[in-house]
């Protein structure tokens, strides 16, 4: 075999198992957040700020990630990160959710997960069919995660997981909206989905 042929054979060979290694989880995990999260704010009287809103889509791909980084910071054997992967992939199938964070201009107004919240949230995909919320509770964020992740968290936000039943219209959906609103007023933050 001439040299030039074993140098060819060695780059394709480098190619081969470059691109392989190449997975979601490969991804950074910043960047994922970065890319799924939307954010929104209601003025009142254009110069006070009555509601801000930080809403991350936890896609297949955000939760692969988090279960990814999770595993790397906390040394989590191999068969722990796949219970956790397999958990994800379980809630995925029969639900879409996201993590909202929200600062509003009177702190009794960030009840979203109250009975009778200032605000309903709503979500709908782009053949404008509408879903409540299956369930809103709210949540504190773990320090690092909050400063390394989610650095457009303010330590004046709640934070609040949000989940919607994943039924054959959402899971096929080409578009999906949160939709805030209430007597305050009203926002709109969206998804393309690929």
């Amino acid at each position: 075999m001439n040299r030039a042929l074993q140098t060819i054979i060695i780059i394709i060979i480098f190619f081969l198992i470059s691109a392989s290694s190449i997975f979601a989880s490969d991804i950074p995990f910043g960047k994922i957040v970065e890319k799924q999260t939307r954010v929104e704010k209601i003025y009142k009287n254009k110069f006070v700020t009555t509601l801000v809103v930080n809403a991350v889509y936890r896609n297949i791909e955000f939760r692969e990630g988090y279960v990814h980084e999770y595993a790397k910071a906390y040394q989590l054997t191999k068969a722990e990160e796949d219970a956790m992967l397999t958990k994800e992939k379980s809630q995925d199938e029969n639900e879409i959710s996201f993590y909202f964070f929200a600062y509003t201009e009177e702190e009794k107004w960030n009840n979203f997960d109250k009975a009778n919240p200032a605000w309903k949230i709503y979500l709908k995909d782009n053949k404008s069919n509408r879903l409540e919320p299956l369930s809103v509770k709210k949540f504190k964020l773990e320090p690092s995660l909050h400063f390394i992740y989610f650095p457009m968290v303010s330590q004046w936000m709640m934070g609040y997981e949000v989940s919607f039943p994943k039924n054959i219209d959402a899971a096929n959906a080409k578009s999906l909206t949160i939709i805030l609103t209430g007597f305050l007023g009203s926002a709109e933050l969206t998804w393309e989905i690929k």
